[in-house]
C-alpha cells in the first residue's frame, strides 16, 4: 500500500502546490540551496516527499517575510518540518524576519496530506493494481493513525 510518507511528486507539482511559478522554485534551489540532497543526475526527475514539501512551505513563507532566498533555505534544509508537523507544533523562525516568531505547518500540511491522498488514489500501485477511493480512503487513514499516535490523541 502507497502511504503518504511513500509518495513522491514532481517538481512541477511541488511548485504548483506552492503556488509559486515553476522558474522561481528552480531558482529558490539553484541560487539559494533549496533542498540540495534532491539533484536528479542525467536524465532523472527530482521528486519530492512530504517532508520535503514541508521544508519548501516554511522557505516560501520566510522569503514571503522577507528573508533571502539563502537565509530561507538555509533554515529549512536544516529544519525537520516533517517531524514538527507530526507533533502538531510549527516551526520557529529564525530571530528577525519581518516580525515572524513561528511558521505553522498544520493547515498547509493537511491540505497536502489530502492533496497526496488523491495523487495516490489517482494511479495505480504498480505491485498490488490498487488505487482509487479505496487507495484515497486508506492513505488518509494511514496517515490520521500516523498523527494520533504521535500526538497522543
Amino acid at each position: 500500500m502507497r502511504t503518504i510518507s511513500t509518495q513522491r511528486i514532481s517538481t512541477e507539482a511541488l511548485a504548483a502546490f506552492l503556488g509559486v511559478k515553476l522558474e522561481t522554485f528552480k531558482t529558490w534551489r539553484k541560487r539559494g540551496g533549496l533542498l540540495p540532497d534532491q539533484a536528479p543526475g542525467k536524465g532523472k526527475t527530482a521528486e519530492w516527499g512530504f517532508g520535503d514539501c514541508l521544508k519548501a512551505y516554511a522557505a516560501k513563507v520566510l522569503i514571503e517575510a522577507g528573508a533571502s532566498t539563502i537565509t530561507a533555505a538555509t533554515f529549512a534544509n536544516g529544519a525537520d518540518a516533517f517531524e514538527t508537523f507530526m507533533k502538531g507544533t510549527p516551526l520557529h523562525a529564525p530571530p528577525g524576519i519581518g516580525g515572524l516568531e513561528a511558521i505553522s505547518l498544520e493547515d498547509f500540511g493537511r491540505e497536502l496530506a489530502d492533496w497526496f491522498c488523491h495523487h495516490i488514489a489517482a494511479t495505480l500501485d504498480p505491485e498490488t493494481g490498487y488505487g482509487g477511493p479505496d487507495a484515497y480512503a486508506a492513505a488518509k487513514a494511514d496517515f490520521e493513525m500516523q498523527i494520533r499516535r504521535i500526538r497522543g490523541l
